[in-house]
């Protein structure tokens, strides 16, 4: 397996984070890898930002490798990332920065300082009633409660300043910091139609907000907030 550097073409079957104005917004650098095996197939893609701070390049995987070829093996992928390293050190890159949190690699290149992590998966295809029925008993009763009252579900690019407010200081309540809002916006924007912002209201005052890029693939729960004692449900 060899690690080159391909065009971008991105299409709505693929991640939102592997598109190109995402990878831009966030980045100095960007691109595409393309993972070829010896008969010269392209078999997987893995999309990269490169982030300068002062004399360092530093590297960030946005999303995992990007399997194109049906039954490309975990052995094949880590070789494809042995490639990959050798790869950014030719290009002078300084080192590799831990990956976004939705970014779930199957393996990892030799050397590397691996930790294991996981996330909710949740199939969006099934029924309506499967997915209420996943939800814990006093979570449905909350819900119907807040509905019951009149707690309303808004989306819009609108409630991008609101957003950002309830989610800034609500990491702000945790003791951590947050990209300002100018960081804030680009990310929104670099989304374009792919991202839903989405708040509660309860009597004209919002309660919270999350926001959600998506494409065809999926749709990502990035970032929440709230009021510090938001109506329940």
């Amino acid at each position: 397996m060899r690690a080159e550097k391909i065009d971008i073409d991105w299409r709505p079957g693929l991640s939102i984070y592997a598109s190109e104005p995402f990878l831009k917004a966030v980045g100095d650098e960007y691109g595409w890898l393309g993972g070829f095996d010896d008969s010269g197939t392209l078999c997987c893609i893995l999309p990269y930002t490169i982030i300068r701070k002062t004399i360092f390049r530093m590297v960030r995987f946005r999303v995992e490798t990007i399997l194109l070829k049906e039954g490309f093996s975990i052995e094949k992928e880590k070789l494809f990332l042995n490639s990959v390293m050798d790869f950014f050190r030719s290009i002078g890159a300084d080192m590799v920065i831990p990956a976004t949190t939705n970014t779930i690699f199957r393996t990892y290149p030799e050397g590397a300082d691996a930790a294991p992590y996981g996330s909710y998966i949740i199939d969006l295809t099934e029924p309506e009633d499967a997915l209420w029925g996943n939800l814990s008993a006093s979570h449905r009763r909350n819900i119907r409660l807040a509905k019951k009252k009149g707690v309303q579900i808004k989306n819009g690019i609108e409630y991008l300043d609101t957003a950002y407010d309830l989610v800034r200081d609500t990491f702000k309540r945790s003791n951590m910091g947050f990209m300002n809002r100018r960081a804030f916006a680009r990310y929104v924007q670099s989304l374009d139609q792919n991202i839903a912002i989405l708040i509660v209201d309860f009597q004209d005052k919002v309660q919270g907000c999350i926001l959600v890029p998506f494409s065809d693939y999926c749709a990502y729960y990035v970032y929440g907030g709230s009021i510090p004692r938001p109506q329940k449900g």
